[in-house]
């Protein structure tokens, strides 16, 4: 079981490493002697590793969806064919709905009601050893993933906002063959295009009337999905930010702690000393007895 948790925890420092980032090995330690005999380890200890390993392989999913999103977005601005930015858009589109489903999921393994971040903190308190080896894995573990999630959800969240005014500013330069003012053009694309409208404008332009309805209606839907997107992260932002508090009380209790100690270490020494004069005042009173028998 021991070798089963040195594995996982070398599988995710690999991962770590692609970042120049670091999590805490088990082998750093005294794990054999501090978890029992022959290094046994629970079977739940090592399913808490397994879950950081999907954690990762999600996270992973949204690192994907980031760059898919730069390279469709690369692609269309040297596309001219309208059915080849259709299908961009198309695909782009599915990748976000994908995408803003794992990083919910990521979100309710970490701090859901159910999520790591409670359950940590249970196990902790029921251990009740500060400083043990299994808390320490778990919480650099915790800590390192909650950060590379924010990271990547940040970073997909800034892709598909771009991607997003990327389709938006072109639509809107093909609806302007409509002779609309700005402020039309963008009711239009916010609103959805009105059929009937645009055929009595473009009387005799069915092909590119297609395409600009299409258009005009996938950017009406990659415009929800950012709006999702940004709602999440505002809410993880939200979470980083109670997490640092936390962290800077934790703080606070060691800085006293160390305060405490030091008082302690002077007591004990004043004590030390009181009691060698106590001794050497007693050998004073027993030689002075010997001295008066005698």
């Amino acid at each position: 079981m021991s070798i089963q948790v040195y594995d996982c925890l070398d599988s995710l420092n690999q991962f770590a490493a692609q970042s120049g980032d670091h999590v805490e090995s088990a082998r750093a330690h005294p794990i054999d002697e501090e978890l029992g005999n022959a290094g046994k380890l629970s079977e739940e200890f090592v399913n808490e590793l397994r879950e950081y390993k999907e954690i990762q392989d999600k996270i992973e999913v949204l690192e994907k969806a980031s760059a898919e999103v730069e390279r469709s977005k690369d692609e269309m601005d040297n596309s001219f064919n309208p059915d080849d930015k259709t299908r961009i858009i198309k695909r782009v589109d599915k990748t976000l709905q994908n995408a803003r489903a794992t990083s919910t999921q990521i979100k309710e393994k970490l701090v859901g009601p159910k999520g790591l971040k409670i359950r940590n903190a249970n196990l902790k308190a029921e251990e009740k050893e500060q400083g043990s080896v299994k808390t320490e894995i778990r919480e650099n573990l915790y800590n390192f993933y909650m950060k590379k999630y924010f990271l990547a959800h940040k970073k997909y969240t800034s892709s598909s906002k771009i991607f997003k005014d990327e389709v938006h500013n072109r639509t809107k330069r093909e609806i302007k063959v409509l002779n609309l003012s700005d402020e039309e053009a963008e009711a239009l694309i916010e609103k959805g295009v009105d059929q009937k409208f645009i055929e009595q404008q473009l009387f005799g332009e069915d092909q590119n009337l297609k395409h600009v309805l299409a258009q005009a209606d996938e950017v009406k839907q990659i415009n929800q999905g950012v709006r999702e997107i940004l709602e999440m992260f505002q809410e993880m932002a939200g979470l980083v930010d109670a997490q640092q508090e936390t962290i800077d009380n934790i703080t606070a209790h060691i800085s006293n702690t160390k305060h405490y100690t030091g008082e302690a270490v002077i007591e004990l020494h004043a004590a030390a000393e009181y009691q060698l004069a106590a001794r050497k005042k007693m050998l004073a009173c027993a030689i002075l007895f010997l001295v008066i028998i005698v």
